[in-house]
């Protein structure tokens, strides 16, 4: 049976940002993350991509706000990146 995948368009910036919170550390094989014309496009299991998710979403809670719970400017780098994760 095949497993479902997602297939996930990243900016250079949005690539970098989940590798800098190591995000991509445990992709299934160098080709699952491609070089596209504007940044990168990303092909995982959709099991992993909700492990990607999970990671995000626990990452908004913690840097997300500011003290007043407003978004910051991660907070809503965080939240499309959730988005695209989930498949919307």
């Amino acid at each position: 049976m095949k497993v479902a995948e997602r297939k996930i368009r990243l900016s250079g910036r949005e690539e970098a940002y989940l590798r800098q919170i190591n995000a991509l550390e445990t992709l299934p094989g160098e080709d699952a993350l491609e070089r596209a014309t504007e940044g990168y496009v990303l092909v995982i299991p959709s099991s992993m991509a909700d492990q990607i998710g999970t990671l995000l979403t626990t990452r908004l809670a913690t840097s997300g706000f500011d003290d007043t719970y407003g978004l910051t400017e991660e907070g809503r780098l965080i939240e499309d990146l959730i988005d695209r994760f989930a498949g919307l």
